[in-house]
């Protein structure tokens, strides 16, 4: 039997977004943040805070036997438009402690954060 092992990082084209944004939740487990707030906390494009909310409660939904990353619930009014907001699930709990353990340290992770968007400030 083969174990494959993964390597948990920040830079790549789904950690850049996924990685802030499991901190960021995974710091205020109670709380409910919007794709807006995720953009605006923790930096990532408002696009990219959408996708990685959506596939993150999604994905794990399809796949019965694990639990999912994020919960979901929807807010708004009549008269306003409907949106949703995330919480960080017990899966999603796992993953960040998971991440921990395999070798990212929080400060390794924070290091890289950093790097990456002054890179993003600079490019654009």
């Amino acid at each position: 039997m083969r174990l494959i092992g993964r390597k948990v990082h920040f830079v790549g084209k789904y950690n850049c977004a996924k990685g802030p944004l499991m901190l960021l939740l995974f710091q205020y487990p109670q709380m409910w943040f919007s794709p807006k707030q995720i953009c605006e906390i923790a930096g990532v494009k408002l696009s990219s805070a959408r996708a990685q909310c959506h596939r993150m409660y999604k994905i794990r939904l399809e796949n019965t036997l694990q639990p999912p990353y994020l919960e979901r619930r929807m807010v708004g009014n009549r008269f306003s438009q409907y949106y949703y907001e995330y919480k960080l699930a017990p899966g999603g709990k796992n993953w960040v402690i998971g991440a921990i353990r395999s070798g990212m340290t929080v400060d390794k992770y924070v290091k890289e954060a950093e790097e990456w968007q002054k890179r993003r400030e600079n490019n654009g």
